[in-house]
C-alpha cells in the first residue's frame, strides 16, 4: 500500500482537497521509488496497491482515481473512514468509489469487517478486505455464530453471561474449528473466567473460522 493522507468524512473540503494532493504526490513518488526497488524483477515483484481519498466529495474522489490510474498500479482501495461519525456505513460513497476503479484490478475496501458490510461490498465490486473485528471481538468475549433465522445471517454469543457456566453443548454445530470440535460453551466460558490466555486463542481461531466460511459461502 502507497503511503496515503487518510482523513474523516467530516472534515472540510480545503483540508479534504489537501488530503488528495498529497495522496496523489506520495503514491507518484512511492511508485518511481518501487519501480527502482524492483529493478529488472518485474516478472516477480510483489503488487502495490494506491489508496483513493477524497472524503464525501465526489468531485475529489474521482480526481484522486484519475490521477492515480494515471500513474498506475496493480490494485486500489477506497481510503479514509468506511463509516461516518455516527457509526453508518457510508455504501453509497463505498459504490460510488468502486465504479471510479478499473474493473480488471483488485478493489480493497479499507476498514471494511462486519459481515453485512462485507457482503454488500463484494455486490459493489471489492474483493479485498480488512478489519479488527473478528480478533477484537474474541479478545472481548464475542463469538460469532451462524444462524439463518436472522436477516444478518448470524449472531454473536458473549462469554460474559453466566448462562454459559453450566452449558455443555459446543459453540456452534456448523463450525469445525478446533473450539466447536473439542470443546463447550462451559469450558470457554471458565478459562475467560480464570483469565487463560487460551480463552482468547480459542475464540479467536472460531472467530477467523467463521469468517473464513462466511467468504466461501459469497464465492
Amino acid at each position: 500500500m502507497c503511503l496515503d493522507d487518510c482523513t474523516e468524512p467530516s472534515e472540510p473540503l480545503k483540508e479534504q482537497k489537501l488530503s488528495v494532493d498529497r495522496t496523489i504526490e506520495w503514491a507518484a513518488r512511492c511508485k518511481k521509488k518501487f519501480t527502482e526497488l524492483i529493478g529488472k524483477n518485474s516478472g516477480t515483484k510483489p503488487m502495490l496497491f494506491a489508496i483513493v481519498q477524497g472524503g464525501n466529495n465526489k468531485e475529489l474522489r474521482k480526481t484522486c482515481a484519475e490521477e492515480l490510474i494515471k500513474i498506475g498500479f496493480d490494485g486500489y482501495a477506497y481510503g479514509g473512514w468506511p463509516i461516518d461519525g455516527n457509526g453508518v456505513f457510508l455504501e453509497s460513497m463505498l459504490n460510488y468509489c468502486s465504479t471510479l476503479m478499473p474493473k480488471d484490478l483488485p478493489k480493497y475496501a479499507m476498514g471494511v469487517g462486519k459481515p453485512e458490510d462485507i457482503k454488500k461490498c463484494v455486490e459493489m465490486g471489492y474483493n479485498m478486505f480488512d478489519c479488527v473485528l473478528p480478533t477484537r471481538d474474541a479478545r472481548h468475549k464475542r463469538l460469532y455464530v451462524l444462524n439463518k433465522d436472522r436477516l444478518s445471517g448470524y449472531e454473536f454469543l458473549y462469554f460474559r453471561a453466566k448462562k454459559h457456566k453450566n452449558a455443555y453443548s459446543p459453540i456452534s454445530l456448523s463450525c469445525k474449528c478446533e473450539l466447536c470440535q473439542k470443546h463447550t460453551k462451559a469450558y470457554l466460558y471458565h478459562l475467560f473466567k480464570q483469565g487463560d490466555s487460551g480463552a482468547g486463542r480459542l475464540a479467536t481461531i472460531h472467530n477467523l473460522t467463521f469468517y473464513s466460511n462466511f467468504v466461501k459461502s459469497l464465492r
